[in-house]
């Protein structure tokens, strides 16, 4: 009798385990497409019991534990993988844009195209400088150039506010998950305090925690009751156990709005952690330095925009790769409107003194105003000459033009700039010498030639933010920014190409070891069910001969 219980009892705990098995396989390929789901393994033991007649037959089979196949180095490096392709990623999709503005393709008018054919219809006029067709063709080349300017800067500034708006949302997705995460801590605690596995929850985890590594670089800790603790590179909390830090972005650290501004004039945004409680007075400490210096989408979105300093003022205070090309343009306008328009006054025989006319003429006799021929929209010549606090002339010196932006009265000359005349006649291609009166205006062009003389020698460009260049062409400047715009989104689209290769390297080695492969688990389900009517066989058995036992009885 003791052993048919042992064949008996033996058979029932091997169906069971089986059954248990046979359950966890169809669970597994079930959630095969599951996104974060770790392939689980049932842990059979060897039952303990007593012996039977001296004879250790054993006793059967249990079910231990269910164990989530996982590698804690691979699921890290899966994290750290994620947050540099998205890094590059949302770098690459911008520069793309970026190019575009600068294209060497002849599709459409670019700034270095545009100042060619302009200076070429100057080039053009001093042959026959009456002609009023080809003065109507240099207005129109000049209002080629300033729309060049005007909506390459523009664009770099829309570009940038797309970044920060997009700044915003990436942040209230990252507070979003981090709660969700520090909830998910509390269940998985509570759980597993007993000696159990919450896998289910665990996975849910690991799947957030990838998600917030697409977004941000951060170091993480398990705790010994199963919970994570999650900081940024400086050792700031975000996640603690069951509690959790919500991030902002402001335009008033701790309540004082700042003068960094974007390349549009509006406020530049932070990304803050506040320390009041009460919400009436705002402490903020800064964290856009540190997510800058990180992975994710965060970093490459303020890789893009920049970043500054609170204290620092102006639209070019800023790093990042948007303010870099827009601080060339800006330059290249300011050069503009400085060196043609000083050079189109002609010599000022009466020098730098209130009041002072120009020796430059037109058709008619006038002489140009202060900005001749390019100015800057919405401005007055009282709110540009002498902005900087020398004394009134004719002269728009780079200085003057600094001081409106640091007084606030401009963001950027790029994004005003205008033609100042629409009239051809009013073209100053002549030049009064002071001795014989005004002679041959309609055949003389000696202020053209000294104009373009004046754009097309070497110059002082800047400094604009942290550019500046020294003895250099208009040119050479403008090609310069174009090689420095196709090196930048070059390098950038290899990195992002490097880190997708990587990633999907990573992700390939992770689902190696943690993935549901259909093949084994088709495999499992036959070996388990054989056993499994096996072990009912053995069990058919056992009643079997206990059925003859009790016949003879």
């Amino acid at each position: 009798m003791s052993f048919t219980s042992k064949i008996l009892n033996n058979a029932v705990s091997a169906i069971n385990a089986q059954q248990a098995i046979i359950a966890n396989s169809g669970n597994n390929i079930a959630n095969v497409n599951t996104p974060g789901y770790t392939r689980r393994v049932v842990n059979l033991e060897t039952r303990f019991g007593s012996q039977t007649g001296g004879l250790a037959i054993g006793n059967g089979v249990q079910i231990g534990s269910i164990t989530r196949i996982t590698d804690l180095f691979l699921e890290g490096l899966s994290r750290s993988s994620a947050g540099e392709r998205s890094y590059y990623e949302v770098q690459n999709s911008f520069l793309q844009r970026t190019e575009s503005l600068f294209s060497l393709t002849g599709e459409g008018d670019t700034i270095g195209s545009a100042f060619t054919e302009f200076v070429s219809s100057l080039d053009n006029l001093t042959l026959n400088p009456s002609s009023i067709e080809l003065r109507s063709d240099v207005l129109e080349r000049a209002q080629d150039l300033v729309n060049s300017i005007s909506t390459t800067y523009n664009n770099l500034a829309e570009l940038q506010s797309e970044a920060q708006d997009r700044l915003d949302a990436e942040v209230g997705v990252v507070n979003t998950l981090t709660s969700q995460i520090a909830q998910l801590n509390g269940v998985i605690a509570g759980r597993e305090a007993s000696g159990g596995l919450a896998a289910d929850e665990r996975d849910q985890r690991d799947l957030l925690m990838q998600q917030l590594s697409e977004r941000i670089e951060y170091d993480s800790v398990e705790n010994p009751d199963g919970s994570v603790n999650i900081s940024l590179s400086n050792g700031f909390p975000l996640v603690a156990g069951v509690n959790s830090r919500s991030l902002d972005v402001t335009t008033e650290p701790n309540g004082t709005a700042s003068n960094a501004t974007l390349l549009d004039g509006t406020s530049m945004g932070f990304i803050v952690y506040d320390y009041d409680t009460t919400g009436l007075s705002p402490a903020h400490l800064d964290l856009t330095s540190v997510l800058k210096n990180g992975t994710g989408s965060i970093g490459g979105l303020l890789a893009i925009r920049g970043t500054a300093p609170i204290s620092a003022s102006g639209a070019f205070a800023a790093d990042g790769v948007l303010v870099d090309f827009a601080s060339r343009v800006e330059a290249i306008a300011q050069n503009l409107v400085q060196v043609f328009n000083n050079a189109y006054q002609g010599n000022d025989t009466d020098g730098a003194t209130a009041g002072v006319q120009s020796d430059a003429v037109d058709l008619d006799g006038n002489r140009p105003g202060m900005m001749g021929f390019f100015s800057l929209s919405g401005l007055t010549n009282g709110d540009i000459d002498g902005a900087d606090g020398s004394v009134a002339d004719q002269i728009v010196s780079q200085d003057e033009l600094r001081a409106l932006q640091t007084n606030g009265t401009i963001t950027s000359v790029a994004s005003l700039l205008q033609v100042a005349i629409s009239d051809p006649r009013a073209i100053a291609a002549a030049q009064d010498d002071g001795a014989a009166g005004i002679a041959g205006l309609e055949g003389d062009a000696t202020n053209l030639t000294g104009v373009i003389s004046a754009i097309s020698a070497a110059q002082d460009f800047g400094a604009v933010g942290s550019f500046s260049r020294s003895g250099v062409t208009f040119n050479q400047v403008y090609n310069e920014l174009v090689g420095r715009v196709g090196n930048v989104a070059s390098r950038t689209s290899i990195d992002y190409s490097v880190a997708e290769s990587s990633y999907t390297a990573t992700q390939a080695k992770r689902d190696e070891v943690s993935a549901v492969s259909l093949d084994e688990e088709f495999t499992n389900l036959i070996k388990f069910q054989k056993a499994f009517e096996a072990n009912a066989r053995v069990l058919r058995i056992g009643g079997e001969l206990l059925d003859s036992i009790l016949q003879v009885l």
